[in-house]
């Protein structure tokens, strides 16, 4: 079973050191399904949204909150990475602001590997695109309702796009 999550990063943890950060995680990162999401917007730029993407297959962490980021630029990376390998079999893209790769390589019997640094997992590949999309899907709608100022509808599209060429 594959769980994804967003988070986005509470404006404190800037003034913080790493190791105190993710020591607490749940102090620092706040997932936007959660109602105090709202007490830090008036702190975060709409513009530069900081946050993670954390990734677990059967309780196991495949990517967490160490790899935060432009969380709504890596939400789009990911789905350039989903248009590329629909094509190729194969993608690749690093993170916005961080030296972080990621890739996503096509295996037998309808697996995918899905490297991330120097850590790589065997994945379900109709279900890590499934979950992505869905994902995907509810942090951009998330982010249109929280920073009224916010358009993802290109973002939005194409992952419909993908829905119906990808998993259906």
């Amino acid at each position: 079973m594959l769980e994804i999550n967003s988070y986005l990063l509470h404006p404190d943890a800037k003034t913080k050191q790493w190791d105190e950060i993710r020591g607490q995680p749940s102090i620092f990162f706040i997932n936007i399904n959660e109602e105090r999401v709202k007490d830090i917007l008036k702190f975060i730029d709409p513009l530069y949204i900081e946050g993670s993407i954390e990734i677990k297959y059967y309780g196991q962490e495949v990517m967490g909150v160490k790899y935060w980021d432009l969380i709504d630029q890596l939400w789009s990376y990911f789905i350039n990475m989903l248009e590329e390998y629909k094509v190729s079999g194969r993608a690749e893209t690093y993170f916005p602001d961080m030296p972080v790769k990621i890739e996503l390589i096509t295996l037998q019997h309808g697996m995918i590997k899905f490297v991330i640094s120097d850590s790589s997992f065997v994945l379900p590949e109709k279900e890590f695109f499934s979950e992505i999309l869905n994902s995907a899907t509810f942090f951009f709608e998330k982010m249109q309702d929280l920073f009224i100022n916010s358009d993802y509808t290109h973002d939005l599209e194409r992952i419909l796009n993908l829905k119906e060429t990808l998993i259906y």
